[in-house]
């Protein structure tokens, strides 16, 4: 995980559940042991490399520093809903609302 992700995932509850759920909600999230990749230089780095490749795709700087992260880390697969990184070939995006058909 990001810092970048750790801040979108901040904003999203707060904005949709408010402060008190939003919250709780978020520090559910925050004490949970996962590895945080921080944001340096060599990431902004990689993160320019990767928007300058895939900007036709419609991902932004903050998408792309996940994938730079992804990257350096050799994850090839991400947990989102976010239809512009479904587009990037070289990783497998598991949607988690989809349905799965099998």
């Amino acid at each position: 995980m990001t810092t970048v992700i750790q801040l979108e995932l901040l904003h999203y509850l707060i904005k949709r559940l408010g402060p008190i759920q939003g919250g709780e909600k978020l520090d559910i999230f925050l004490n949970y042991p996962f590895k945080v990749d921080v944001l340096d230089g060599d990431l902004i780095a990689g993160t320019a490399e990767v928007l300058k490749r895939h900007l036709h795709l419609g991902i932004g700087a903050r998408d792309a520093s996940i994938i730079a992260s992804m990257r350096r880390k050799n994850v090839t697969k991400l947990l989102t809903h976010d239809k512009a990184l479904k587009r990037i070939e070289e990783i497998e995006v598991i949607d988690p609302l989809e349905q799965d058909s099998s």
